[in-house]
């Protein structure tokens, strides 16, 4: 191994020792951030939370049948999914796993009756519930702190 094989060795070393750990840092911060956009005529939710799938999917469920609002219309627990109604608009959420103790919540709604209340607004809240529901402080994207009620 030449001298600028080496030293390149350990700079790239030194690189990756060094500067992982705020990578990591900057990961969990972006966490919990509640985005919300609109694909193919239905509005979206969506979060990363850093626990376990099917912990969240469990508290997903638990959520669902203690609030009198909503009524579970279908549910498959090996897919961990969930679709709901809530007043007049129609939910889906999904709980898909990004590692052992990392899940993506996803939720789709679009209105199925003459609701006020927009389908953003009622994604948001289902999974600002179940943030609370763990014990977990969400944001929105525009990281204002927001209450599940």
């Amino acid at each position: 191994m030449s001298k600028f094989q080496k030293i390149f060795f350990l700079l790239l070393v030194w690189t990756m020792v060094f500067h992982t750990q705020p990578v990591s840092a900057q990961f969990i911060t972006l966490a919990r951030k509640i985005k919300a956009k609109i694909t193919d005529g239905k509005e979206v939710a969506s979060v990363i939370l850093d626990a376990g799938a099917t912990k969240v999917y469990h508290a997903v469920t638990d959520t669902l049948t203690s609030d009198t609002r909503c009524k579970i219309q279908n549910k498959d627990d090996g897919r961990k999914f969930v679709e709901f109604t809530h007043d007049d608009l129609s939910l889906t959420m999904q709980i898909d796993s990004l590692g052992a103790a990392l899940s993506q919540i996803t939720v789709k709604a679009e209105k199925s009756g003459d609701s006020s209340q927009k389908p953003t607004d009622a994604a948001v809240k289902a999974i600002l519930a179940v943030c609370h529901k763990m014990g977990l402080k969400c944001t929105t994207q525009d990281a204002t702190p927001t209450n599940p009620k």
